[in-house]
Formats: C-alpha cells, sequence, structure tokens
C-alpha cells in the first residue's frame, strides 16, 4: 500500500501541477493549491482502505496512548452543529447517549452512533461518560453500532452504501486517476462497488422517473466491511451490550473480510446481530477527514462539496450472491431498508438535515461558512446550479419514505 501511494504521489504531483499551471482562471489556481489535489486522491484511498479492510487489516483498533488518539487544534463544536438523521421517520439520532431504538419493516433492535469528543462529559452524563472512555486509548473517530433482528430476508446480498445527491463534477484527468484508484480497490478486496453517478441532464425524463440512473455511491458487502460482527442465538446469556467492546477476535474477523468458506453462515431471521462500523480517518464534528498519513486535514467539503451524506443499507432486486456483481446499482432496483443522512450545520446545505433543522427553528439555514460555502457554487454539483434539480422526483430508493421530494429536498439558503 505505501508502495502504492509513494509511485502515486510522484505521479499525482507531476499531473497536479500541470493542471494548476493550465488553469485560465487565477481564482481556481489558488483554490487548488490549498490542498493540492494529489492529496485528495491519497486522503480518499487511505479512508476506502480503512473501510475496506478495517484497522489496516490486522483485525484489531491498536491501542495508542489517549495524548496521541484526538485531534490537534482547537475544541470541535460537537452536538448541536452534528446532525444524524433517520430518514425513514425524519427523526434526529441521539448521539453518544442511550442507544436509538428502530422497529420498521426491515429490522427490529437499536442503533447507537457515537463519536469522540475533546473533553470529558459531566458528571450528570453518565451514558456520554462511558462512550468518552471507551474511545480512549484507541484511534477510531466514530463508531456505529446496530444490534438487533432482522425482519425479512435481504434478496441476494445486503450492502452498506456511502453516496450523495448530485454527482460532483470531475474533470477527465481527475476522474481516470479516481477511477484507477477505486478499480485498485476492487481488485484487492471483495465486494466493493463504485459509481460517480449520472448526469440527470443528460437522461430523459422518463429514464430519471423510472430509476434508470445510478447517484455518486460507494457501496460495501455488508459482512465484509464490518469492524465488528457477532451472532448470538435468540437464548443466548452473553449477548454483547451497545457503548462497549464488540469481542470479535482478530482470526474471525480476517476470515470473514476475505471472505473464506464458512466464515459467515448468511443472514436470517431468528439470530441477533450486534455490528459495529469505525474509522480513525473521518472527524464528522469537524467535518474534516484527518490523521491521513503525511497528508494535513482537510474538509470533506473538498470531495462532497456541501452535500450531506447518505448512509443506507438496502438489497438488488433480481440479482444473485455474487458480491463482485460489477452491474449498474440502478435506482429502480434498490431495496433500502434503512437511510440514515449525515449533516452539519456549518459544513452542508439542503438534504432531510436542513429540513429537520427548518422544521425545528423556523425556517433558519445552515450558516455555512468559508471553504464550504466558496464550494457551493454551479461548479461543483454537475450540471446544476445551487445544487438543485427542479421537476425531479425521488425515485426508488425513497418510495418506502412514503412522500415525494426533489434530489435535493431543500433549495439551498441565499
Amino acid at each position: 500500500y505505501f508502495s502504492f501511494c509513494l509511485i502515486s504521489e510522484t505521479m499525482f504531483s507531476l499531473i497536479d501541477a500541470i493542471i494548476v499551471y493550465d488553469s485560465p482562471r487565477p481564482a481556481v489556481r489558488r483554490r487548488r493549491r490549498i490542498i493540492p489535489f494529489t492529496g485528495v486522491v491519497l486522503g480518499i484511498l487511505t479512508v476506502l482502505l480503512g473501510v475496506a479492510t478495517g484497522d489496516r487489516g490486522n483485525g484489531t483498533d491498536a491501542a495508542v496512548p489517549a495524548s496521541a488518539a484526538g485531534v490537534s487544534g482547537p475544541p470541535r463544536k460537537t452536538d448541536e452543529d452534528l446532525h444524524f438523521i433517520y430518514v425513514n421517520g425524519l427523526e434526529r439520532v441521539p448521539t453518544n447517549g442511550k442507544p436509538f431504538p428502530i422497529d420498521d419493516d426491515f429490522f427490529q433492535g437499536h442503533f447507537l452512533p457515537m463519536f469522540r469528543k475533546d473533553a470529558e462529559p459531566s458528571t450528570d452524563d453518565e451514558e456520554g461518560r462511558k462512550i468518552y472512555q471507551h474511545f480512549q486509548g484507541r484511534k477510531r473517530m466514530f463508531e456505529f453500532q446496530f444490534q438487533g433482528r432482522l425482519k425479512q430476508l435481504p434478496e441476494g446480498n445486503l450492502w452498506l452504501t456511502i453516496e450523495i445527491d448530485m454527482p460532483v463534477k470531475i474533470g477527465r484527468i481527475k476522474r481516470a486517476l479516481f477511477q484507477g484508484v477505486l478499480n485498485f480497490l476492487t481488485l484487492t478486496h471483495r465486494g466493493i462497488h463504485y459509481s460517480f453517478g449520472d448526469d440527470l441532464s443528460k437522461k430523459s425524463e422518463d429514464d430519471v422517473r423510472a430509476g434508470n440512473y445510478e447517484k455518486l455511491h460507494m457501496s460495501f458487502a455488508l459482512e465484509c466491511s464490518l469492524s465488528r460482527l457477532v451472532i448470538s442465538g435468540p437464548d443466548d446469556k452473553d449477548i454483547p451490550k451497545l457503548g462497549g467492546d464488540i469481542p470479535e477476535s482478530r482470526d474471525s474477523v480476517k476470515l470473514r473480510k476475505a471472505g473464506v468458506a464458512g466464515s459467515f453462515q448468511g443472514w436470517n431471521t431468528e439470530s441477533i446481530y450486534t455490528m459495529s462500523i469505525w474509522s480513525e480517518y473521518i472527524d464528522f464534528y469537524s467535518w474534516n477527514f484527518v490523521k491521513l498519513p503525511g497528508i494535513r486535514s482537510f474538509a470533506m467539503s473538498k470531495f462532497f462539496g456541501n452535500q450531506p451524506i447518505n448512509v443506507m443499507y438496502y438489497s438488488l432486486r433480481g440479482r444473485g450472491s455474487d458480491i463482485n456483481d460489477k452491474r449498474p446499482h440502478l435506482r429502480k432496483d434498490l431495496n433500502v431498508f434503512s437511510h440514515y443522512e449525515i449533516g452539519h450545520a456549518k459544513h452542508t446545505d439542503g438534504g432531510h438535515t436542513q429540513e429537520f433543522m427548518e422544521r425545528r427553528g423556523g425556517g433558519v439555514g445552515t450558516g455555512m461558512t468559508g471553504t464550504d460555502a466558496a464550494m457551493s457554487g454551479a461548479d461543483d454539483i454537475a450540471g446544476r446550479p445551487n445544487g438543485t434539480c427542479p421537476g425531479v422526483e425521488r425515485v426508488g430508493v425513497d418510495a418506502p419514505l412514503g412522500r415525494k421530494h426533489h434530489l435535493f429536498s431543500i433549495p439551498r439558503s441565499s
């Protein structure tokens, strides 16, 4: 991996220098020089490798001194800015507290999103203090834990996806480089699917309404991407508790992620699944990619623009069990079971996060500033001024919500 990074660093730096030098717009040149493109590419590669392998492939989140585990710099804003929205019910999921109950058509159980904090919570916040201690001596910046039973079996594989609503405008050279990085990932890791998203301006209205398109996404076969997975019987007495360690052995993690026969018995509706996924490279409170080898922290807005991030679990209709099937994950084929959105009051605009804030705050906008406000213009969202797509309704993935939305459900604030 590091040999690949060194070779890529040299190649990307040369190409990046050409791109910046040849740019006809001084403002574009200045913005590109703030965070060199090579750093963004290598940073995204590092993050994706962390998700795909889970703690650099060694099956553990190695302990580090508490002083080295956090993020340097000024204190970060925390719960009041970060919004974790359960889209199925447009509810804000509490973080670093008690598990959030889920009882929908697919899953019955609890969900606990946990995020590293700078300071220990007050003594009256017992749950927050437990979670604060859970992160001490570990590298991870966040951890999402689920526990419960499936109410129905997925058709084929169960996928975890990270996607954004509108495609990001990427030049030919950048797209080729990103594609090379992503192809490298799909060759070396099982169960990864990606798309840069379709330009809806080039699709007919019939295709859009029928869901014959993809959004920009990165999807992982769930059993291969989880950091920890413990399967318990309904009568077991030692079921793990959320908010603490989920005890899966290193050997089990390695075999499961490698897809070794017998390492995962498949999904059923009887067992209790306790699942966890984490990363040390994403700090949602500051909305930055952090702790990347040899690269300074930089805003996620450099890659996603000012869009919130969708996290979903889905299966594909009419597909088999081949997790390396490269066919498109079209919206019309998605059977979405759970849909969450991660947004930030200071760094994202639009989506369900803004809808939630406007309902609660009487129409108050998101108030982006600095880099994120600069990234919100038409140059960053492919073919869509201000990120909107008038007249196009959500289809396929949003059918379970029981209501219609534009691709951005709330227009941007003025």
